[in-house]
């Protein structure tokens, strides 16, 4: 073979490491040619090796595809890859909230030199091996690592002895998922930009395999959270339906009803009703946020009015369940440019969730400030907090906070309120501490600038 072949893909189909079973493709490559000519020698070997590199091809496709566990199947893939193709893989993965972490480090030789890349951080200062693919970066190839700007000076590559490096984003649908890195020892020849091609197709069947996985997680997601929503809705509308059918049974039953027994019974069919309507309201809202179809209709509104209409709503469940609320507003604060009914829907959210979490004898408090161009409004409770590890998570569609003894939610409220809130070109956010309350923030522009 041509000196300017070494490194290419046939230099590598025919390696072998001990314990490791003979591939017969790799026979391949030595069997002996029916050419005489240098020329048409060399023609051969590239045939051959374009043949063995399609069968590679094929098994590595046939590998990502056996498994929808996408860790399970790239562990399986570093496999495949070392030692034909590389002396160490590392595969690098992007969760959806963009962590990046290490799915596996695979060595042709020893679980030591993994196992030490493998603790290593994606992204360490002294092996930045993945770093700017993960960030969106091209293929690149490094020839001699030792001759690479900053040199060889990982201790981790010292002692892998790392000649070439191969690192190949993991792109499917247009989006970054991850990458690739496959590095040789000293003892093999440099990657060239054939092995460069090879990686680059490796590393779309395996974004793919990614990609596929996550998709069927999300789907499994879906009708996990479909189940909990019909049920929640379920039990949201067999209440309100049971007080209706008790109401009309009574009614029915009695052959005169005194007049002021009527009206108690037509009251809880109308808040049963006006229940019904809300909940519906929620689904419509949280699928016409989601379609982008909701629209605004908005104008200067004064919001110590708008607080004290949220506050009225929900007199009676705070009484009932013995909460004092309470308004701290300033004297004067400027309009808000809002959707009246839009920001009521957003407060009674925020303070209906801040008097159903606070127990009896608490306090539930709304405030509100100028901040820049914005007023900002606040309601704290002295309820009972909400752990750090479901802050991230609270203003999620469909996620409930788990409550001893409380009635299935839907848990679309908090959605919807962030939704329209970033509708009106503010912004919603929480503070919290398990066992000292909540305050939930939310702003809104003012209407008047030069007020």
């Amino acid at each position: 073979m041509a000196a300017s072949e070494a490194g290419s893909w046939s230099t590598y189909s025919s390696s072998t490491s001990p314990g490791r079973p003979a591939d017969p493709l790799d026979a391949v490559v030595t069997r002996a040619s029916p050419f005489d000519s240098g020329s048409d020698l060399a023609a051969f070997r590239r045939l051959e090796a374009a043949e063995h590199r399609s069968r590679f091809l094929s098994r590595a496709s046939l590998l990502l595809d056996a498994s929808l566990d996408y860790e399970v199947t790239l562990r399986a893939f570093a496999d495949l890859v070392v030692p034909e193709l590389a002396t160490l893989v590392i595969v690098d993965v992007l969760e959806e909230d963009g962590s990046a972490h290490r799915v596996c480090a695979k060595h042709a030789c020893t679980e030591e030199i993994a196992d030490l890349f493998m603790r290593l951080p994606v992204g360490a200062e002294d092996l930045p091996i993945t770093e700017r693919a993960l960030r969106g970066g091209p293929p690149e190839l490094v020839a001699d690592l030792a001759a690479s700007p900053g040199g060889d000076s990982s201790a981790a590559l010292a002692l892998l002895a790392a000649g070439s490096c191969l690192t190949v984003p993991l792109r499917a649908r247009g989006r970054t998922l991850g990458a690739i890195a496959l590095l040789t020892d000293r003892s093999r020849p440099s990657y060239t930009a054939e092995d460069m091609a090879l990686a680059g197709e490796l590393a779309e069947r395996a974004a793919l395999a990614i990609d596929n996985a996550r998709l069927y997680r999300a789907a499994q997601r879906a009708i996990e959270v479909r189940d909990d929503v019909l049920g929640a809705v379920s039990h949201d509308l067999r209440n309100p339906l049971g007080a209706i059918s008790m109401c009309a049974t009574v009614l029915g039953a009695a052959p005169i009803t005194p007049p002021a027994r009527v009206r108690e019974l037509a009251d809880v069919i109308g808040e049963a009703v006006e229940g019904m309507y809300r909940l519906i309201g929620d689904l419509v809202d949280a699928a016409s946020l989601e379609a982008g179809r909701l629209s605004l209709e908005r104008r200067p509104e004064d919001l110590m009015t708008l607080v004290a209409r949220a506050m009225e709503m929900l007199r009676g469940a705070a009484r009932d369940g013995e909460v004092e609320m309470v308004i701290e507003l300033p004297e004067r604060l400027p309009p808000v440019l809002a959707d009246a009914q839009r920001v009521l829907q957003v407060l009674w959210n925020l303070l209906g969730n801040a008097v159903k979490f606070t127990p009896a004898g608490g306090r539930v408090t709304t405030r509100a400030a100028v901040d820049g161009g914005f007023v900002r409004v606040a309601v704290t409770d002295t309820g009972v907090g909400i752990p750090a590890e479901d802050l991230p998570r609270i203003f999620h569609r469909f996620w409930t906070r788990p409550r001893k003894g409380s009635a299935p939610s839907t848990g679309l409220g908090l959605a919807i309120a962030r939704a329209l809130v970033e509708a009106h070109g503010g912004r919603v956010w929480v503070e919290s501490a398990v066992g000292r309350g909540s305050t939930f923030h939310f702003t809104l522009p003012v209407a008047a600038p030069e007020w």
